[in-house]
């Protein structure tokens, strides 16, 4: 007699989407990351969330099952993070 393998809902093997942004108040989010050819590209790295807003995106990412980057975001990370330091644990 074989096993069968129990189905799985969508419910159960999908997780809940959840968009995190970066954008100005008056809505600008063009070139966060810098190295754009804009004027203002890499602005939010001239900004400090302080210690209480880091902690915020941290958990806010750890929380999650997975991220979903376009390629030229992928592209970015892939060139970069071999040379990271990882001081809080994320890429264990």
């Amino acid at each position: 007699m074989g096993h069968r393998r129990r189905r799985t809902s969508i419910e159960e093997t999908t997780g809940e989407p959840a968009v995190s942004e970066v954008v100005t108040l008056d809505g600008v989010t063009e070139g966060p990351g810098g190295g754009e050819d804009l004027e203002h590209a890499g602005w939010p790295f001239n900004i400090s969330r302080g210690a209480e807003g880091d902690k915020f995106k941290l958990d806010e990412l750890a929380a999650s099952g997975a991220q979903l980057l376009g390629r030229v975001i992928y592209e970015g990370f892939a060139k970069a993070w071999p040379s990271m330091t990882d001081l809080d644990g994320f890429a264990e």
